[in-house]
């Protein structure tokens, strides 16, 4: 499948982590949500895209293992994310236009 997104030719960095229960979830760290700190673009299986707070999941969970995350990247795949780069954290740029926590 062929992603019509504009930045479909452009490397999408995604840090998985699993929480306690098992799941694994995909975290766009450069991928804003909505214009509030911090909140960016994720993925699991069940629900798919949705926001997710970037530093209260990585604090919540662990990192998932490649074999732990290999599934859900497939799926990835699948729906046209075609260049993803791997990491295992980020650092939120606060030059993103987006506003703080405080300012919300």
């Amino acid at each position: 499948m062929q992603s019509r997104r504009k930045s479909a030719d452009e490397t999408t960095r995604v840090v998985f982590r699993r929480y306690s229960d098992g799941q694994i979830i995909a975290l766009f760290p450069d991928v804003p949500w909505s214009g509030r700190w911090g909140e960016v673009a994720s993925y699991m299986h069940i629900g798919q895209h949705g926001a997710a707070d970037y530093s209260h999941v990585v604090t919540t969970t662990k990192p998932a293992s490649e074999k732990e995350y290999t599934g859900l990247l497939n799926e990835l795949r699948r729906v046209g994310y075609n260049h993803i780069k791997v990491i295992k954290r980020a650092k939120l740029r606060k030059d993103d236009g987006r506003k703080s926590k405080k300012n919300t």
